[in-house]
C-alpha cells in the first residue's frame, strides 16, 4: 500500500508540472511581483509641451484620451512602457522629439503624420516597428540606432565624437 501512495504522488506532481507548462494552471504571484505591481503608478503628465508617460506597459489612445496631442512637442516614455499601440500618436503635428525609455514595440501608424518629428535615437532593443509607424514624417532626416552607432564609431576610429551620426534618409 505504501508503494502505491508514492507512485500516485509522483504522477500528481508530473500532472501539475505539465498543467503549469501548458498554461492551464498558473502559479500565484510572489510577494515581490505583487509589490512591484502595486508600486507601479500610472503617470501621464503634460507640462510645457513635454508628455511624460510611465507606469503602464502599453500606451494606447485610451491612456492619452485627456491630452490635447496638438500641445505635445516632446514625449518621454518611462522604463515600464514596452509598447506604443497602433495609431496612438498619429496626427500629433507638433511632436518634435521622442525619448523611448523601455519601448520595444511600435505599432502600425503609431506616429504617422507627425510632420515636425526630426532626428530620433533608437536603442537596439526594438522587437518590432509596425507598418507605416512613421508614415508621412517628412522631417525625419536621421535615425540613430545605438548598436550600429557604437560599432561604426569603433570601426571608423571615431570613439568619443558625438557629432557623428548614422543617417537614413
Amino acid at each position: 500500500m505504501m508503494k502505491t501512495t508514492k507512485i500516485s504522488k509522483y504522477y500528481i506532481a508530473w500532472i501539475l508540472i505539465f498543467a503549469v507548462a501548458a498554461g492551464t494552471l498558473s502559479m500565484p504571484a510572489t510577494a515581490e511581483t505583487v509589490a512591484a505591481e502595486e508600486t507601479s503608478i500610472q503617470q501621464v503628465d503634460l507640462q510645457d509641451g513635454v508628455l511624460t508617460i510611465d507606469g503602464v506597459g502599453v500606451v494606447n489612445a485610451e491612456i492619452v484620451k485627456n491630452i490635447n496631442l496638438q500641445d505635445v512637442r516632446k514625449i518621454e516614455f518611462g522604463k515600464t512602457v514596452k509598447r506604443v499601440a497602433d495609431n496612438t500618436f498619429s496626427n500629433c503635428h507638433n511632436l518634435e522629439n521622442i525619448i523611448w525609455g523601455g519601448v520595444t514595440t511600435i505599432g502600425s501608424y503609431a506616429f504617422a503624420n507627425c510632420e515636425k518629428l526630426d532626428m530620433m535615437s533608437m536603442s537596439q532593443s526594438y522587437v518590432s516597428i509596425g507598418e507605416g509607424a512613421f508614415w508621412n514624417c517628412d522631417s525625419i532626416a536621421f535615425i540613430v540606432f545605438a548598436m550600429v552607432f557604437g560599432v561604426l564609431q569603433k570601426k571608423l576610429n571615431l570613439e568619443g565624437k558625438s557629432e557623428f551620426f548614422v543617417g537614413l534618409a
